[in-house]
């Protein structure tokens, strides 16, 4: 008789890690960057919670896991940041040896996981999982990592906590600081706001120009905004006026009540006001000034 031959089934994890590698995912820069996890490729369906988004400026999908972590992204967005890396993977090996012209120095997971006396996550018994930042932010000065999670499930003890201290550890080496982020770090109306004023940015990638925002200053009384606006830019100039409004609002320049829903029409009354921030360059690194770095 011959011998029946077992199946075996495939670990779907090692090969979406397998794929994820050899893709030269976690790679690239702005557009040329790639998510090292992506919704819906092989990697994780969508079932209603996670988000792919198209920024308009880069060009680029951005795949966040979370309804959460888009938000944050947008917030973060707004405050400043010139990029920002969703799904960012963390170097197995020194140096990141294992992410080629990446050319960054410190200890890799494996060796961080044995600095710290802690087991390093595996698929397998002889394959180590590669980990993951939720984000990798940056300014012009800065780099920022971003561990996202709701308020209940930040890690406080155990086996998550562990890894959080692994991801931090790997950034501190690095000389980049890593800070929690929750649902208590986002407000509500302002998410709002910035997700209706978001798709402005493919007309209006660096906010309002100078000369709107001081038509805005003189403009009174604000509940007559678009008569305002028909009268300085003619009723076919009224749509790209509106979205400049809406750019302004997204890049922080004007603040509006934060009663205003995404779906209030131009023609209602509006309470805004521009806004006179001497250093707006510094918004972002203002925000995590006023957050707790993470250390190991």
């Amino acid at each position: 008789m011959f011998e029946q031959v077992k199946y075996k089934k495939p670990n779907k994890e090692l090969g979406r890690q397998k794929r994820a590698l050899k893709n030269g995912r976690g790679l690239g820069e702005e557009d040329e960057y790639s998510p090292f996890i992506q919704i819906g490729r092989g990697d994780f369906p969508s079932h209603g919670r996670s988000e792919v988004v198209k920024d308009p400026v880069s060009g680029r999908q951005h795949h966040f896991l979370s309804w959460l972590e888009y938000f944050i992204f947008l917030i973060l967005l707004h405050l400043g940041a010139v990029e920002i890396r969703e799904q960012f993977p963390l170097g197995l090996e020194d140096d990141d040896a294992d992410f080629p012209g990446r050319n960054w120095e410190g200890l890799g997971t494996l060796s961080a996981a044995q600095a710290l006396a802690i087991r390093h996550p595996h698929i397998t018994t002889d394959v180590p999982r590669v980990q993951t930042t939720d984000l990798l932010v940056m300014d012009r000065w800065a780099h920022f990592a971003v561990f996202i999670r709701h308020e209940q499930d930040v890690p406080r003890f155990g086996r998550q906590l562990e890894l959080l201290k692994l991801h931090t550890r790997y950034w501190t080496e690095r000389g980049i600081k890593q800070y929690v982020l929750t649902d208590k770090d986002i407000h509500l109306p302002l998410v709002d706001l910035l997700l209706w004023a978001f798709p402005s940015r493919r007309t209006h990638p660096h906010g309002a120009a100078a000369d709107f925002l001081d038509f805005l200053t003189s403009c009174e009384p604000h509940n007559k905004l678009q008569t305002e606006l028909i009268k300085w830019r003619g009723i076919e100039g009224l749509p790209d006026a509106f979205d400049e409004f809406k750019a302004g609002v997204f890049a922080g320049q004007i603040a509006v009540a934060a009663n205003t829903s995404m779906l209030r029409p131009l023609n209602r009354s509006w309470d805004f006001a521009v806004v006179d921030d001497p250093m707006p360059h510094t918004r972002l690194q203002r925000f995590f000034e006023s957050k707790v770095a993470q250390h190991d």
